[in-house]
């Protein structure tokens, strides 16, 4: 009798372990996506309370299973911030890795919500407070497979008068998934721009269409890309930039992917 309460009991930590884990990797899968910002709340370090004017700020978010993502835009100043990084996910605990602190998130998905609760902690050791809600971004699925993930851009050129004159200094993020493109340019740690939209493929060709960025857009400019190598690990494009009065920029750009396409650390809470 002993022995088969025993073995129940066992059974019953099992499936408990198991329940664990299967909501730890769901909530993973569920967190992974592109969402935008729908609510916005906090308080600074001094406990002043902050309520985000969404009339005037847009932002989006993307979250791959390894790293994240956000670019956000201000229409009454005509200025953005954006950042982007690895996570890990730790039941509802979600951490974003940044370069001048951390953070210190709880995290659920309902339905097409996705909440963000907790602190942001600066070096100082000081928290700002902040609660966002964000909504789903509707992806078709299994479209451009071989360009969805996070990419790390490792060599950048401008093409000029038939030259190859490298970009030095800047350090650039780029994800993609089925429909949208972010990326956030950095130079000595600070951003320089940032940007989100969708994108349409037509074989190597890609047509960027800008949604918001650091900077003000859709001033008539018209931008192409077309992939000129393309790997499981490894992208190199060329882009032209054509501005409303016949100018031009080109420019080639090598990528390196980051990370495995496999779920980020996730680990069932016990």
């Amino acid at each position: 009798m002993k022995t088969k309460l025993y073995f129940f009991l066992f059974l019953l930590a099992c499936s408990g372990q198991l329940l664990a884990q299967m909501q730890a990797t769901n909530l993973a899968n569920s967190l992974v996506g592109t969402w935008k910002m729908i609510a916005q709340t906090g308080k600074n370090p001094e406990g002043k309370t902050l309520t985000t004017d969404l009339t005037k700020i847009t932002q989006y978010k993307i979250i791959t299973p390894t790293h994240w993502m956000f670019v956000s835009y201000n229409s009454d100043s005509l200025k953005g911030s954006g950042e982007g990084g690895a996570y890990t996910l730790q039941g509802d605990k979600y951490v974003e890795a940044l370069d001048w602190g951390k953070t210190d998130y709880t995290v659920k998905v309902a339905g097409d919500k996705f909440h963000m609760d907790g602190f942001i902690i600066l070096p100082d050791g000081k928290k700002g407070e902040l609660h966002e809600v964000y909504e789903r971004v509707a992806e078709p699925a299994n479209q451009n497979s071989d360009l969805v993930g996070t990419w790390n851009r490792v060599m950048n050129y401008e093409l000029k008068d038939g030259k190859k004159v490298p970009v030095t200094g800047l350090t650039s993020l780029h994800i993609m998934t089925p429909s949208h493109y972010m990326w956030v340019t950095k130079k000595a740690g600070n951003v320089e721009e940032a940007m989100v939209g969708t994108y349409t493929r037509e074989g190597n060709k890609i047509i960027p269409v800008p949604i918001i960025a650091t900077f003000p857009v859709g001033n008539g400019e018209k931008v192409e890309i077309n992939i000129t190598d393309l790997k499981p690990d490894k992208m190199v494009s060329t882009g032209k930039l054509t501005f409303p009065d016949g100018k031009t920029q080109e420019w080639e750009d090598t990528f390196h992917r980051v990370g495995k396409a496999k779920l980020a650390k996730a680990v069932s809470k016990k």
